[in-house]
C-alpha cells in the first residue's frame, strides 16, 4: 500500500507542477505538526483551562452576553435622558471604526510575526475590553 502511494506521488508530482521541497513539506514538519496540534483527539481531550478551542468559545460567549447587555444599557439611558442621545449616537460611530482598526492590527500583527493562531483570542480580548471600558462610562 505505501509502495503505490509513493508512485502515485512520483507519476502525480511532475504533472502537478509541484517541487519535490513543496512535496517534503507537506508529507512532513510544520504541516504535519500543525495537523496535530489542531486535530480535534487532541483539543478535545485536554481539561478546560488548558484548551484553546473551549476558552475561545466560552469568552466568545461571554462577549456577546456582555455587548447584549451593554447595548440594553445604552437604549435605556438614551431613552431616559442619562445620556444626551445625539451626542451618544455620534461617539459610537467612531468607537467602532476604531475597535475595528484596532483588530485588524492585531491580526496582521500576529500573522506577521508567524503566530496567527492568537490572533483570535486577541480579538476577543479587545473587545471585551472596549465593552468593558463603555459600560463602565454608562453606569457612572
Amino acid at each position: 500500500m505505501h509502495r503505490s502511494i509513493e508512485r502515485c506521488v512520483a507519476v502525480l508530482q511532475p504533472f502537478l507542477g509541484v517541487s519535490s521541497l513543496a512535496w517534503a513539506a507537506l508529507r512532513g514538519g510544520l504541516f504535519s505538526e500543525m495537523q496535530w496540534m489542531l486535530s480535534p483527539q487532541r483539543l478535545l481531550t485536554l481539561p478546560f483551562p488548558a484548551n484553546p478551542v473551549a476558552r475561545l468559545s466560552f469568552d466568545t460567549v461571554r462577549l456577546g452576553c456582555e455587548a447584549y447587555s451593554l447595548i440594553g444599557l445604552r437604549l435605556f439611558e438614551m431613552a431616559t435622558g442619562g445620556v444626551p442621545a445625539m451626542s451618544e449616537a455620534l461617539r459610537m460611530v467612531p468607537e467602532k471604526i476604531m475597535a475595528l482598526v484596532d483588530a485588524q492590527i492585531i491580526v496582521a500583527s500576529s500573522v506577521m510575526s508567524g503566530r496567527p493562531d492568537l490572533a483570535p483570542a486577541a480579538v476577543v480580548a479587545l473587545y471585551c475590553e472596549r465593552v468593558s471600558d463603555n459600560q463602565q462610562r454608562l453606569t457612572s
